[in-house]
């Protein structure tokens, strides 16, 4: 559905970095803030349509050499590297804002929707 990792192609991929890596890594876990509630009042194709366009806003965003994948219903995970945990962050929220930005419009309905991350 998203054209990006399902959950059992990202924890392969996963394992097999953070195993053989010797830089530092970092793991960001992002989920679509209120996703039932556009479910509830619009239809699950509604945010279906909300997933798709999250996967697609992020992807675009990060390198080739990042793993991203849905790893989850409304959950995304993201394992990248940068020169330091500040520039994750920085990432993140450049992305947090871009999709804060966007809107869907489904059956004459406008909706709008956020993400929020963490990292470890």
């Amino acid at each position: 559905m998203t054209g990006i990792y399902n959950r059992r192609k990202f924890f392969s991929l996963a394992t097999q970095v953070l195993d053989d890596s010797k830089e530092s890594l970092y793991v960001v876990i992002i989920d679509i803030d209120k996703l039932k509630k556009i479910n509830d009042t619009y239809g699950h194709h509604a945010g279906d349509e909300v997933i798709k366009i999250v996967a697609k806003t992020i992807n675009e965003k990060i390198s080739n050499d990042e793993i991203f994948g849905r790893v989850g219903g409304e959950e995304f995970a993201l394992i990248c590297r940068a020169n330091s945990k500040e520039d994750i962050i920085n990432s993140i929220e450049a992305i947090r804002e871009d999709i804060s930005q966007l809107e869907v419009v489904l059956d004459g309905n406008i909706m709008k929707f956020t993400i929020s991350g963490g990292d470890n």
